[in-house]
């Protein structure tokens, strides 16, 4: 072999292959921490949802429990238990239907709801008739509540027929008494807090589940698998869960438990999506290692040349 053919051939190893090796390495390498960085993001944000959630229903169920415990109920006759009802209802702008009944589901008192006849005499709350009220008395979780329980117990969300939004049944035992406070919730004001989460980040998939796994509300549902998640219920977070939907799509996604109800929120992205950038460095990285390349090249025909 000639000595120029010799010289440009251990320039090349000398140079272009190690960069070339460097070059792949890096892209890699950085690719991951940009994947790593997606799966991080994702958990704070499952955990700031559900923190949220958390906080919000916590919130709700105190202020009921707080008005239970500041009358003596099994001390008022009909007429003024009636209107202990109507306080409540006029006082939560979020309840729908109010209610007092034995933790056997006996009516105390008739329950307080807007009807058709009285539409529009309070501004923002649903007209409930016969069938809103059985889905509200269906719902209502009086079988949850132990003997001796004395904090509110959360049900699982429904939708109404001709609500965007779904409500939910809050049920409030009246200490030392067979009685319990029941309120339809309205769940705007926890679906507000997504919205706004979605507004400031548009990539991804957001969705809360109740404790049966089913969607509550949120964003799309395509990338977010219920069953899956559904046999995850009882871990309080679970990060970088990698999975592939019906579609065949490839979804990196985060989960973290809603403690006081056992909702949780998903947070999930195309693993394609995240690793777009990682492509797009990978491309990088080869024009540059090519032109490096090329340099080297040029620079090792001039020295055999000499």
């Amino acid at each position: 072999m000639r000595l120029r053919a010799r010289l440009l051939l251990s320039f090349g190893l000398a140079s272009v292959l190690p960069l070339a090796l460097l070059g792949l390495g890096a892209s890699r390498t950085s690719g991951q921490i940009i994947v790593d960085r997606v799966v991080v993001e994702q958990a704070t944000r499952a955990d700031l949802l559900a923190q949220y959630a958390d906080t919000w229903l916590g919130t709700q169920a105190r202020m009921l429990e707080q008005k239970v415990q500041a009358v003596r109920l099994g001390n008022l006759p009909q007429d003024e238990l009636a209107g202990y009802l109507g306080l409540v209802y006029s006082q939560t702008p979020e309840a729908h239907v109010v209610s007092l009944s034995r933790r056997d589901g006996t009516d105390v008192v008739p329950s307080v709801f807007l009807g058709a006849a009285q539409r529009g005499l309070f501004a923002g709350r649903d007209v409930v008739d016969a069938d809103r009220h059985a889905a509200y008395r269906a719902h209502l979780p009086l079988e949850a509540l132990s003997a001796d329980a004395t904090q509110a117990q959360v049900g699982e969300p429904y939708r109404p027929a001709g609500r965007s939004q779904p409500v939910v049944g809050i049920a409030v035992p009246v200490k030392g008494e067979d009685l319990v406070l029941g309120v339809e919730l309205e769940l705007d004001g926890l679906a507000l807090g997504f919205a706004r989460d979605r507004e400031r980040r548009k990539e991804g998939e957001v969705v809360l589940l109740d404790a049966g796994g089913a969607p509550v509300f949120g964003r799309r549902v395509s990338l977010v698998d219920p069953s899956l998640f559904e046999g995850m219920k009882g871990l309080t977070e679970l990060y970088d869960v990698r999975y592939m939907t019906a579609a065949g799509e490839e979804v990196v996604a985060a989960q973290a438990s809603v403690a006081a109800t056992g909702w949780m929120v998903v947070v999930a992205e195309r693993l394609e999506a995240a690793e777009a950038i990682s492509g797009e460095i990978h491309r990088r990285t080869a024009f540059f290692a090519l032109w490096a390349g090329l340099i080297s090249l040029v620079l090792a025909v001039l020295l055999a040349r000499q």
